[in-house]
């Protein structure tokens, strides 16, 4: 219902500002040049962070045991029930985005629209903050963080061995087994390399310990995401067809 006013925060994301630092004139000039150029046009192809958020998805997916462990039914379910939890807050954090960026109330949203493709005044009205989508954004940062440690502890390679191992023994379905079993089991399994090492589908590293930096990156994110959601939804639909 906002598609044009989305597309055009998404676009202003692709440049420093986000992080914010100025944007210079030609930037800027090129902005406009975009907007004017693809304005009212469908987007078929999804933007770089939506892709990102798919493949992670289907990574997932993709993990399971390795080849000669096949035959373990018992690890292969335990492994596809965290699946099945972890798609599911692939969902969740979709969700999560649509109420944050509709907490945005629709003045902010015309006043973004009015200013164009002035950078400065985009960030001025989005720094203004009401109670309510703090929430939002809170929501939104929180079940992001539970769904990168599932990813992490369950199917990211690069995640260190040493805290996989002590998350493992804290689940319920891990009860009982010794440290000499959960190795074992845990070399069964074919873990993945997502797209950011820590972050699977989003980089938070350059955040380091700034938690007001890494709620800015969060927004931003989510503002990117946003712009993409229409053609994310569809490719998962399609796919569920399959």
């Amino acid at each position: 219902m906002m598609s044009d006013e989305i597309k055009h925060f998404r676009d202003l994301n692709k440049y420093p500002d986000k992080y914010g630092q100025h944007v210079s004139e030609e930037d800027k000039k090129d902005i406009e040049k975009y907007n004017k150029e693809n304005f009212g046009k469908k987007i078929e192809k999804m933007g770089p962070t939506a892709d990102k958020y798919y493949q992670a998805m289907e990574l997932v997916k993709s993990a399971g045991l390795k080849t000669e462990f096949s035959d373990n039914e018992k690890e292969q379910k335990i492994i596809e029930k965290r699946k099945d939890f972890i798609i599911k807050y692939f969902s969740k954090v979709l969700e999560d985005i649509k109420r944050y960026m509709s907490s945005i109330s629709a003045i902010k949203i015309q006043e973004l629209k009015d200013y164009g493709s002035d950078l400065d005044r985009f960030q001025e009205i989005m720094s203004i903050s009401d109670q309510e989508r703090r929430n939002y954004h809170n929501a939104l940062i929180n079940d992001i963080k539970i769904l990168i440690r599932s990813i992490n502890i369950n199917f990211n390679k690069d995640f260190p061995h040493e805290a996989r191992l002590n998350f493992e023994s804290k689940m319920p379905d891990r009860a009982g087994l010794k440290s000499k079993e959960l190795e074992e089991i845990i070399s069964q399994r074919e873990y993945v390399e997502f797209p950011y090492k820590q972050g699977a589908f989003i980089n938070l590293n350059s955040a380091g310990m700034d938690s007001e930096l890494e709620r800015n990156i969060i927004a931003n994110w989510a503002l990117d995401m946003y712009g993409d959601l229409t053609t994310l939804n569809d490719k998962l639909h399609d796919d569920e067809k399959k």
